[in-house]
């Protein structure tokens, strides 16, 4: 039976009940079998999207060179009842997304815009946070973020001990270093949702919605 998902947006560690570093399986057993599943390398077969309606999430899984399995390295979400820090933000306006970022220190966003007829789009990115937010309009369409692999910040004292790179916890979630043992992998680049993705693009409601670069 499908478990009822959580739309609680983790920046680092996920979606609810949807962790990053999950496995297809590991997401099947939770939501069950995607609406819709798209390779974005067919050649190497090494990226899938997998979309789920009701939900209304994207789900990006990447295999790395040193791990066979495809695990989930960025998500995407436009579901009205999505939370980021307990507050909803699912079409809220631009100023007020960009305050709630604010109060939690992360205001250095690279802005692009674009306008297709009589609407206008707007996206802001926080590279070294891994996350996008697609406006319209000026409110938000969706929220994309990704696996985070390492912040500076102060050394883990476990670190330290192994002899591994230092880097600090964020938000809780073990140190990098601590991650990058666990998996045995470096974390691949981001993807944005594209024009071409009909699926999400009309579950979002956005069906003009551009790829920041």
């Amino acid at each position: 039976m499908k478990a009822q998902l959580h739309h609680s947006v983790e920046i680092t560690d996920g979606l609810g009940e949807i962790k990053f570093g999950f496995t297809t399986g590991d997401v099947e057993r939770r939501l069950g079998a995607p609406d819709e599943a798209e390779t974005l390398d067919p050649g190497t077969e090494s990226a899938a999207m997998w979309f789920y309606a009701e939900e209304r999430l994207q789900i990006t899984f990447q295999k790395s060179a040193t791990d066979e399995a495809m695990r989930i390295t960025q998500l995407t979400t436009s579901h009205p009842a999505a939370t980021l820090w307990g507050s909803r933000i699912i079409a809220r306006r631009e100023s007020e997304v960009l305050a709630l970022f604010k109060t939690h220190g992360y205001e250095d966003f690279t802005a692009s815009d674009e306008s297709v007829g009589t609407q206008s789009y707007k996206s802001f990115r926080i590279e070294n946070l891994r996350v996008t937010l697609d406006f319209r309009d000026g409110l938000l369409q969706h929220i994309l973020w990704g696996e985070v692999e390492s912040q500076p910040a102060v050394p883990h004292k476990r670190c330290k001990e192994s002899g591994s790179p230092q880097a600090g916890s964020i938000a809780g979630r073990p140190p990098a270093c601590l991650r990058a043992a666990r998996t045995g992998r470096r974390l691949p680049p981001q993807r944005h949702p594209r024009r071409a993705n009909r699926n999400f693009v009309a579950l979002a409601d956005s069906r003009q919605s551009f790829a920041s670069s």
